[in-house]
């Protein structure tokens, strides 16, 4: 899947996502976080680069919840990075963190509208790079 080193600004660019799409509703639930660590666990846990994914992203998450981070701020956080680091966002990568943001929606009563309307923008973000 990693054709690119993946360096620790990009886990905690993924964390932002990841958090944004927790927190749109402005609350994490017990069901999101459990999705969240899933994804990780599934996708984004590695030590392959020197460092442990898993852990760092743990942590992030920790100091966005500390630091109580809007939404949308962490989620133009994820964006300014992903726009200037487009090589690392492979086709894989970007299906990935699309399947873990729609799971992170749908682990409370499906997607609501705040939820929808962040999936459109991430859908857009992820498209237009893709398509250039």
């Amino acid at each position: 899947m990693k054709t690119h080193k993946l360096t620790k600004p990009f886990y905690i660019a993924i964390t932002h996502l990841f958090y944004a799409f927790s927190m749109i509703d402005k609350r994490m639930t017990v069901q999101e976080k459990k999705e969240i660590v899933g994804s990780v666990k599934e996708e984004w846990a590695t030590n392959e680069f020197g460092f442990d994914s898993e852990e760092l992203i743990y942590e992030t998450m920790r100091d966005l919840i500390k630091e109580n981070l809007s939404a949308d701020k962490a989620y133009e956080n994820f964006k300014a990075y992903f726009i200037v680091n487009k090589e690392l966002f492979t086709r894989q990568i970007n299906l990935d963190l699309l399947d873990a943001c729609h799971k992170i929606c749908n682990a409370v009563n499906g997607k609501n509208k705040s939820e929808l309307i962040l999936l459109t923008k991430l859908h857009k973000l992820v498209h237009e790079s893709t398509h250039k």
